[in-house]
């Protein structure tokens, strides 16, 4: 498992580097919660912030560590894949940029699927062109191909794999991201921390409107910064 970003919110203003991911993830997550659940396990949930889009029983979050709200419900081994859970106990799981930092990717797909009742649908995120980031817990990137490889060769079905952000946006996201290096922000000097507030006060809002909106979700890019996967069980 990992130690993930802490996101509190579902939304971000025009002026966030990241407005254009936060609302094609959450018209994704919503076209996923479009029928009522009985049990949703959120794997990796942190502060648990799409909890509010899904109708269900019971709504289970699970991470290795506790959140700042203190309502993580199950504290899991870090060092391990295995969960406490029964078999095919959950109607749906989210799992939401979590398989670019766990130690065996596979393993953690391979016990999902465990965990899922048949009929029961995995909702998968994670990057393909971001910075290293949450170092030393960032360990890989999937592929289109690979991710829907691993996803039916552990038996899920009608995997779809749908393609989020275009070419200037990874651009954007690299350079302003370029100030990190693994978890730590390097000594900025005064020119780009002017450069990076002009761009994000009067460039960024209008190129999140414009630029960064055209072609996106096209499944036949090969530039693209996140993969958004829905996959369902027999």
């Amino acid at each position: 498992m990992y130690r993930q970003i802490r996101q509190r919110e579902l939304i971000a203003s025009v002026f966030h580097p990241h407005y254009r991911f936060y609302l094609a993830r959450r018209a994704w997550l919503q076209a996923g919660s479009g029928r009522p659940y009985g049990r949703i396990l959120d794997y990796g949930a942190g502060n648990s912030p799409c909890r509010e889009l899904f109708e269900c029983g019971e709504y289970l979050k699970a991470d290795v560590e506790q959140n700042a709200a203190g309502d993580i419900d199950t504290l899991l081994d870090p060092d391990s894949p295995v969960t406490p859970f029964p078999d095919e106990h959950f109607d749906l799981v989210l799992c939401l940029d979590v398989l670019e930092h766990v130690p065996d990717s596979a393993a953690i797909v391979t016990e999902i699927f465990r965990v899922l009742r048949p009929g029961g649908r995995v909702l998968i995120s994670t990057p393909f062109m971001y910075r290293e980031h949450e170092y030393p817990f960032d360990r890989r990137r999937y592929t289109s191909v690979g991710i829907r490889e691993e996803l039916l060769s552990t038996g899920f079905k009608e995997v779809r794999v749908d393609k989020f952000g275009n070419v200037w946006q990874v651009l954007s996201d690299t350079w302003y991201g370029s100030i990190y290096k693994n978890r730590d922000l390097l000594p900025v000097r005064f020119w780009e921390r002017v450069s990076r507030k002009l761009y994000r006060m009067f460039f960024l809002p209008v190129l999140n409107l414009t630029l960064f909106a055209r072609h996106e979700g096209d499944t036949n890019s090969s530039v693209y910064a996140e993969l958004f996967v829905t996959a369902d069980k027999d």
